[in-house]
């Protein structure tokens, strides 16, 4: 939200001052917000892929700190000394709310919230459930490993192939903005055809088609990876 203030802010300020008309403002406004968008899913995507990563790695120190004590909060405090951010920093959250009285399961759900991970929230849900059935917690916690080990290998061969049609959604979508920016600034007249008359809906058409295409493409391309991760 920050970054789309900002970039509006200095959008409308660079109009005003070169008496670009609000048409063409609104055109370079909603290909800036396309770009912000994209380089935040971008990045959430980096974050939690890069968490999940972490895992692994962490699972196994917790494994083995549960054998020398037993009690869930400590074992994860313990093994909190090798894991890196960003997954330590969800953890010390949890931690801290543990501190304030809140339950371990809770701070784990509340985690689970934090993330948009459905790994995250199997691993989590799992750790919840054994502790609270008064399940053998590390022979779980070892079967999780030979889990995420598996999974790891079949996310890898998800991402050869969905890297390629999402990134070229993307593409496909900045390719006629830039294209119809370009053709605005170079020839202001380009536009009074189509602000009124058939004009006018031929615009709000192509712009309702426009945005509809975009979601459609990356609801398509999102379920598949679940579907395909779900496996």
């Amino acid at each position: 939200m920050v970054a789309i203030f900002i970039t509006f802010s200095i959008e409308l300020l660079a109009c005003i001052y070169f008496s670009i008309p609000i048409f063409i403002f609104m055109l370079i406004f909603f290909t800036s917000l396309l770009i912000v968008y994209i380089a935040v899913n971008i990045y959430s995507s980096y974050i939690k892929q890069k968490k999940e990563n972490q895992l692994e790695t962490f699972l196994i120190d917790l494994t083995g700190n549960l054998y020398t004590n037993q009690n869930i909060t400590v074992a994860i405090r313990k093994s909190l000394e090798k894991t890196l951010p960003p997954l330590k920093n969800d953890l010390q959250i949890v931690l801290a709310d543990c501190t304030k009285g809140l339950l371990i399961k809770d701070a784990l759900k509340n985690m689970i919230n934090r993330n948009r991970s459905n790994l995250i929230e199997t691993i989590l849900m799992g750790i919840i459930a054994a502790s609270e059935k008064g399940a053998d917690l590390i022979a779980f916690l070892n079967y999780q490993i030979e889990y995420l080990r598996d999974k790891k290998s079949l996310d890898n061969y998800i991402k050869i192939l969905s890297t390629g049609p999402k990134y070229t959604s993307y593409f496909i979508m900045i390719i006629p903005l830039i294209s119809i920016s370009v053709v605005l600034l170079v020839n202001k007249n380009f536009i009074n055809f189509y602000m009124e008359g058939i004009g006018l809906i031929v615009i709000i058409y192509s712009t309702v088609s426009y945005i509809i295409g975009f979601l459609l493409i990356n609801k398509i391309i999102n379920n598949l990876n679940k579907s395909v991760s779900s496996v």
